[in-house]
């Protein structure tokens, strides 16, 4: 069969786009290898939106589905009422839909994308189209036709945590809300890892004797896969960007408020800029008004396909933020919005007037929320920096402060004062060694003092101060982290103490050659060591703990090799319990002792 558009995937993107596009006047085909529309946010059991307030045609969905079940009808829920508004808008706008129907590949004419391979009842069926929109939001089809993505955060390539979902019967409110928690990591491009994976989440919150436990509904059909990669696309934004506000997008499709929104256990393993922000700062509950181009969505050097979902081209430390349901709305009516001018004009979408674009989209007319507005005066940053929220004062200071004026400001300050604290902070996001003593002062003393900065998670000065040792490479601190790196008896924040002075010693050895053989005697103690554990609660969890050591002897597994010193990590890992994430990980990560 011919259509104008076929999209891959009905999840929120795909639904959205696929209801936009058909609104327009197209004709349009959905292959969806579930056995209904909305994704995560029906067969998550979401029951609301995080921040991200709903726009455009989500808007009017979110409001018929409320409609729906305020009405008494067969929808009592809001997954449930969701799935049925999605499939009856598009079927109300002569859509046509394609269940359990997988996409195994695309169909091409060189670098240009012209149809669809899927399965449909055990037979491989193609279909063809003006444009594609691949909505499948593992990079499914994109990287069927060739396009380039990359995966995770840098230093292990592992992507976000999952969560998973178990839904709640509460017959009296004849409800079955959502119990989301935590699950660790996981790999969709690992079939046998993720099934597994899936599996051993799921056994976590399961019950030996049901008789006093009679709530539970069910098990989601669909896990909250945070991230799973991203497309290379004609513009990929950065969270660099975002913080430094040099990239000027001049007709957004969406505009997100969102704060970063990790739920990384493992921040030491996050990269630099991560961990400035949100170890070095206590910035995680600082919400960024971030404008969403256009070319997110345009693969790069492939026609006849956009990308709509989280997997278009936004970096791993931006992709916390730009992965929730109310950004999946938009951007799948600008993939529909932009098929139909794609049909309307005859052209590719990489030749699309963003400006004309816009025009339709309601989204990116909405104006920017004041969001995080970093100090840039000498008098409000050094108000800040003598406050007990000094979060944004120091990243103002990082942006706008000479390293001159906050040497003088902690010249000045009194001995353990909050000004004197946080201009070490300062200066160390600035790489500038002056306060040094102060950082290795609370870091020997533990220093428990903590922020306010943001609404939760906050961090400590000791092991923020064994952060910024580590960021500035100071290897007078060696003997000093190394004994933290072998504290057992840290009795309050010891799993934070444990893996930032991990990360800060590999960080000192990578700067200084003369100490490797020192420091990697320190890391080979712990990460050889099959009685090390490092483990703490995963977000949304109260008693169940997970062991986060496998990951961070990987690295040092990998930085070893680098460095040219033998170990037996690999050994190591062989005896070790891990979950079946990990335990993928280990089997192609794990480099050699050489």
């Amino acid at each position: 069969m011919v259509y104008d558009v076929i999209v891959a995937g009905f999840g929120t993107a795909g639904a959205v786009a696929a209801i936009s596009a058909a609104r327009h006047g197209l004709k349009v085909l959905v292959l969806e290898r579930g056995s209904y529309g909305g994704g995560t946010h029906t067969g998550g059991g979401v029951q609301s939106l995080y921040l991200e307030e709903p726009s455009g045609l989500l808007l009017e969905f979110e409001e018929k589905i409320t409609g729906e079940i305020a009405s008494g009808g067969l929808f009592a829920d809001r997954p449930e009422a969701g799935k049925h508004i999605f499939e009856r808008e598009f079927l109300a706008a002569d859509g046509s839909v394609r269940y359990e129907a997988p996409v195994i590949g695309a169909v091409m004419d060189g670098k240009r994308v012209t149809g669809v391979r899927s399965l449909n009842r055990g037979r491989i069926v193609e279909d063809h189209a003006a444009l594609v929109i691949d909505s499948t939001a593992d990079t499914v089809f994109c990287r069927s036709a060739g396009c380039e993505f990359f995966r995770g955060r840098e230093s292990d390539g592992a992507f976000q945590p999952f969560t998973n979902t178990i839904c709640r019967f509460f017959p009296d409110k004849m409800r079955t809300p959502a119990w989301n928690f935590d699950a660790g990591r996981i790999d969709p491009h690992n079939a046998e890892a993720f099934s597994k994976m899936m599996l051993a989440s799921f056994l976590v919150h399961l019950k030996e004797d049901y008789s006093e436990h009679r709530d539970l509904a069910m098990l989601s059909d669909l896990p909250g896969i945070r991230e799973s990669g991203h497309a290379v696309t004609e513009t990929v934004l950065s969270f660099r960007e975002i913080l430094d506000g040099s990239r000027d997008v001049k007709h957004p499709i969406a505009r997100v408020n969102s704060n970063i929104d990790t739920h990384a256990r493992d921040i030491a393993l996050e990269s630099r800029l991560l961990q400035d922000y949100m170890t070095g700062c206590s910035l995680w509950g600082i919400e960024l008004s971030i404008a969403v181009p256009y070319r997110v969505m345009v693969p790069r050097g492939i026609e006849g396909l956009l990308i709509a979902g989280r997997h278009i081209g936004v970096d791993h430390d931006l992709g916390h933020a730009l992965r929730m349901i109310g950004l999946m709305g938009a951007l799948g009516e600008a993939a529909g919005v932009a098929a139909y001018l794609c049909v309307k004009h005859g052209c590719a979408p990489s030749r699309i007037d963003e400006r004309e674009l816009a025009s339709f989209l309601k989204t990116g007319e909405s104006p920017a929320k004041e969001c995080a507005p970093w100090p840039d005066s000498p008098d409000a940053i050094l108000a800040g920096l003598n406050s007990g929220a000094p979060g944004r004062a120091l990243w103002g200071a990082r942006n706008f402060c000479s390293k001159k004026i906050l040497r003088q400001w902690f010249d000045a300050a009194p001995d353990g004062s909050l000004l004197r604290c946080n201009a070490a902070f300062a200066l160390a996001l600035k790489g500038d060694s002056h306060g040094a003593a102060e950082l290795r002062r609370m870091a020997a003393e533990r220093d428990p003092y903590m922020p306010s900065t943001s609404r939760k998670y906050n961090h400590a000065r000791g092991y923020v101060s064994v952060y910024f040792l580590g960021r500035l490479a100071d290897a007078a601190s060696i003997p000093l982290i190394g004994e933290i790196l072998a504290d057992g008896n840290i009795a309050e924040h010891g799993y934070e103490y444990r893996t930032t002075a991990f990360r800060a010693l590999l960080d000192i050895g990578e700067k200084h050659p003369a100490h490797r053989a020192e420091i990697a005697r320190r890391i080979r103690t712990k990460a050889e060591d099959p009685d090390w554990v490092l483990e703490t609660r995963l977000k949304g969890t109260a008693g169940t703990m997970k062991r986060m050591d496998p990951l961070f002897r990987l690295y040092a597994a990998k930085v070893m090799k680098r460095w040219g010193f033998a170990h037996k990590i690999a050994g190591t890992m062989k005896k070790l319990p891990l979950d079946p994430h990990d335990a993928a990980m280990a089997a192609v990560r794990t480099p050699s002792s050489r």
